[in-house]
């Protein structure tokens, strides 16, 4: 139903992973199940390491291993990974895909936390399981039944489609930024260490990191009509 995507196979492979665990009476931490799956992934698609899908899924799954990890107390808290709700989890997400939406994409949105609030639980609560039970429904026999919920779904998609594309059209819905320098890099890397450590004035350190991107942009010496093309010539490897 899903197309079987990168992110589907990641998400298959924990769930057996996760399910033959607790079969087992086994613990592990979810970094260890992801750990397994990125394995699982490359021996059955070595290309999948390729794929945009695969590293925004793992990573989007790393965060969340390491922040349930940070705020466990104890060793069986570490082992289970603690719950965290949809908004502890949605600004950390946000700023640790940062640096993967900034060089596969050029751009960050600014209201994806936001949106994800939305459409998470839409998803998750109303959606996929409806997608589901019209599936049952036509698989006994109901064919009136289902007609009528896969009408409800194509409504339920489609103006959701037309509210999506709506707000990515909104003239704050994304920044463009400068690609990242070295010494951006640094800086996010020991951002994302206070914020795994859970060191103090993190929002302080987000907007020093935000502002290096403008800073950034500024120091190349370039203006807005302008560009700048780096060539590594290495002689018959242009060829």
């Amino acid at each position: 139903l899903a197309g079987f995507a990168i992110s589907t196979q990641r998400a298959i492979i924990m769930l057996s992973i996760y399910v033959l665990v607790r079969l087992l009476c086994r613990q592990t931490s979810l970094l260890r199940v992801l750990l397994f799956a990125v394995v699982a992934i490359f021996i059955y698609d070595p290309f999948s390491i390729l794929d945009i899908g695969f590293w925004l899924s793992c990573s989007a799954v790393l965060i969340i291993a390491l922040v349930s990890n940070s705020r466990a107390t104890t060793e069986e808290d570490e082992a289970q990974g603690q719950n965290l709700g949809l908004v502890q989890i949605q600004p950390m997400l946000w700023l640790g895909l940062m640096p993967l939406t900034l060089l596969f994409f050029g751009k960050v949105s600014l209201i994806s936390p936001l949106v994800n609030l939305v459409l998470v639980p839409l998803f998750c609560i109303v959606l996929i399981p409806l997608t589901l039970l019209v599936l049952l429904v036509e698989m006994i026999g109901l064919s009136s039944i289902s007609s009528s919920l896969i009408a409800l779904l194509a409504f339920i998609y489609e103006h959701g489609y037309g509210v999506l594309a709506w707000i990515a059209e909104l003239s704050y819905a994304q920044l463009a930024l400068p690609p990242m320098a070295f010494l951006d890099w640094l800086l996010f890397v020991l951002i994302a260490l206070a914020f795994y450590f859970t060191l103090r004035y993190r929002f302080l350190l987000l907007l020093v990191f935000l502002a290096s991107f403008f800073y950034s942009d500024h120091r190349s010496g370039l203006q807005p009509s302008e560009y700048k093309v780096t060539l590594l010539d290495v002689g018959q490897g242009l060829a």
